[in-house]
């Protein structure tokens, strides 16, 4: 069952995000900075909303859509100094956090293929996480996840976008029917930037 998701969830969804997508850096920040900061911000941020899918009272995978995920980014930087205790607590388990959190504060270059446009600039929501509990995946959960995010957003805007930098990610939203418009780098990283326009493609 796909639902939207509620305050009590969170413990769940953060043990859905540390399962699947361990080597991201907001997991390895710690479960009690999920748990405790940051998905409390990410249900008070206003146009943003959770789905999860679940099964025998269970929540097993869940995708967050923001309306302006620059937005959300910017609540959750708000709280900085909580924030830098966790860093300086993964820093020391994890030197990989400091090349991501300095890259971050660099800020990112935009590649947008000719005769795009800025889709970025554009006012469309976002896939901010996507994940789904590993025991569950290949289920097409995720498919599910979207689709029902879509039927919603769809009355309000043309266009879904999403960033990833992971191979089996881009080719899943390709598969869905995303293509890619641009690129953006932070550091080294290299990030696919994809845009869902069933209109245009139908």
């Amino acid at each position: 069952m796909i639902r939207y998701a509620r305050i009590e969830d969170i413990p769940d969804i953060a043990d859905v995000h540390l399962r699947a997508l361990p080597e991201d850096l907001l997991p390895r920040l710690g479960r009690s900075y999920l748990v405790k900061e940051f998905y409390p911000q990410v249900f008070r941020c206003a146009d943003t909303f959770t789905l999860v899918n679940e099964e025998n009272n269970r929540v097993n995978a869940f995708c967050i859509f923001a309306g302006d995920s620059r937005a959300l980014t910017g609540q959750i930087m708000r709280k900085k100094i909580r924030l830098a205790g966790y860093l300086a607590v993964s820093l020391v388990k994890d030197l990989r956090v400091f090349n991501e959190v300095i890259a971050i504060l660099k800020g990112s270059r935009i590649e947008l293929n000719a005769g795009e446009g800025d889709h970025l600039n554009a006012g469309l929501p976002e896939i901010y996480i996507i994940a789904t509990d590993p025991r569950f995946q290949s289920r097409g959960l995720g498919r599910e996840i979207i689709e029902k995010g879509w039927n919603i957003l769809s009355a309000r805007y043309p266009a879904l976008l999403v960033r990833t930098s992971a191979r089996r990610a881009r080719d899943f939203y390709l598969r869905f029917g995303f293509r890619i418009f641009g690129y953006e780098f932070r550091g080294k990283r290299k990030l696919n930037l994809l845009i869902y326009e069933p209109a245009k493609s139908g």
